[in-house]
């Protein structure tokens, strides 16, 4: 056990870019003390093990287990590697789940796991309650496990709203709206208006590259919930039968992520692809069976241009530094599922084109690339 304290405290000042002298100035003890640690001279009071959990925001566990902890640059390279496997053409986002959730067990305390494995956790939770799997209830236990840890420990703002947002999810597929709604009001609604101010700082103290990257961030939070607000007021209107004014709805963001990323490769999916495949229904609904075939053709033809495409660079300056990875993992793993999920009748029939040539030739294609559930 000495061994693994002298080598979890070593590790994880010098991961901080901390002096022994900046952590015994944390803990109220000399620099000596933190030199024996650290040699194996000494163990830290049993009283200390909090303070330093608490000074390096771990747990207690990632002080005192062995085997020690990994760098937040080995963890990322190591769950990316994972993610890829989830990713590839034919692959259900399922495919790496095993091998993430026991890397995430094998590191339970480090910060950058959870917060790279909660979004696939929660997604994950998603797609398995739509397919009835017996295992939803794991994964969602496994998402709420890493949330907690990072509201306990992780001092990120971003990585805390992130967190809270993937608990009131898992609330809902349990069907705790109670719940959910407090971890809700528990978000950051102002993660915009801060990155707003904090690049206005930047600004005003010189540094500009910061300040544009911080620009660029806060617009891109800002696109984020438009695209998922739009596809969800859109389907309240589907919902009540109002379908013009749900088409209204999901052209107009389209028709606004379309100017905005007129230069790009790729346009980034609305709400994992949702909006087209809503758009789909209304069109479907009010009779226009060719404008709804031709949606889903585009559906799936913006699907596959991005598929697997983690090489295309963002050329707008309004967000090109904030880059494109998660535009494709959104193409490799949820637009694959939305794809299915659009063409298999279980969330609306399309009655009236599954019999028809376009329709039978879209969805052999979609069958050829992922698998069936």
């Amino acid at each position: 056990m000495t061994e693994d304290i002298r080598f979890n405290i070593r590790r994880l000042r010098r991961e901080r870019n901390w002096t022994q002298e900046d952590l015994a100035e944390l803990l109220g003890v000399t620099g000596q003390a933190v030199s024996k640690w650290e040699s194996g001279a000494g163990l830290p009071d049993v009283s200390q093990i909090l303070p330093l959990a608490n000074a390096f925001g771990v747990t207690t566990d990632a002080i005192l287990s062995a085997g020690g902890n990994i760098s937040a640059e080995e963890a990322k390279r190591l769950i990316n590697e994972l993610l890829d496997k989830s990713s590839p053409p034919g692959a259900h986002i399922s495919e790496g789940y095993d091998d993430i959730a026991a890397l995430v067990r094998q590191y339970p305390n480090n910060l950058t796991l959870c917060y790279e494995s909660c979004g696939y956790f929660a997604n994950l939770a998603a797609v398995w309650h739509e397919e009835h799997d017996p295992r939803e209830a794991e994964v969602i236990a496994e998402c709420e496990r890493v949330c907690n840890i990072m509201l306990q420990y992780d001092r990120n703002l971003t990585h805390l709203g992130y967190a809270y947002g993937c608990l009131s999810s898992m609330c809902i597929l349990r069907g705790d709206f109670e719940k959910a709604e407090e971890h809700a009001r528990s978000l950051d609604f102002n993660w915009g208006c801060a990155q707003y101010s904090i690049a206005h700082l930047k600004r005003q103290s010189g540094e500009r590259d910061e300040a544009i990257r911080l620009y660029q961030y806060a617009i891109n939070n800002a696109m984020y919930l438009l695209g998922n607000s739009i596809s969800s007021l859109g389907l309240l209107y589907q919902e009540r039968g109002e379908h013009e004014d749900a088409l209204t709805v999901f052209r107009s963001v389209d028709g606004l992520i379309k100017a905005i990323y007129k230069d790009e490769a790729h346009t980034p999916p609305l709400d994992n692809f949702r909006c087209e495949l809503y758009c789909a229904r209304s069109q479907y609904e009010l009779g226009d069976l060719d404008g709804a075939m031709d949606t889903l053709e585009q559906m799936y033809a913006r699907h596959m241009a991005g598929r697997g495409d983690r090489t295309a660079r963002v050329r707008t300056p309004l967000l090109r530094d904030v880059g494109h990875s998660s535009w494709s993992d959104t193409y490799d793993y949820d637009g694959a599922y939305s794809m299915r999920f659009a063409l298999d009748g279980k969330w609306f029939a399309f009655e009236k084109l599954r019999n028809t040539e376009r329709f039978r030739a879209l969805q052999a294609k979609v069958d050829s690339m992922t698998p069936t559930a």
